[in-house]
């Protein structure tokens, strides 16, 4: 359990842009949404296998998921890369930019 806790913090705060970029406070409602679904994962592995399980306390965790999500941001955010190759496309669409103004400039 202690390694899945893990694996979601990392997971959602990959999806709100990485852990450089996330604030405290986040990083707490991150850590809450890890715990909840933790805990309602454990619940469904035993309705799964036919346990029985509180229903009240199932749809509570799962509420307060939602609410947790729903605070932290459900869409995810792109991390800026750039890259070399993007670095250079945008050298070369300028440098072409460039001439082209020169050429009208000069007819």
């Amino acid at each position: 359990m202690a390694r899945r806790y893990g694996e979601l913090i990392a997971v959602i705060a990959a999806d709100q842009g990485g852990a450089d970029t996330i604030s405290e406070a986040q990083l707490q409602l991150i850590r809450s949404a890890a715990g909840l679904i933790v805990l309602r994962e454990n619940l469904d592995a035993k309705a799964v296998n036919g346990e029985p399980i509180d229903v009240s306390t199932y749809c509570k965790i799962s509420n307060s998921l939602r609410r947790v999500l729903d605070a932290i941001g459900l869409k995810r955010k792109m991390k800026d890369v750039t890259t070399l190759g993007s670095i250079l496309r945008a050298s070369i669409r300028r440098d072409r930019e460039a001439e082209d103004v020169e050429f009208e400039v000069d007819a």
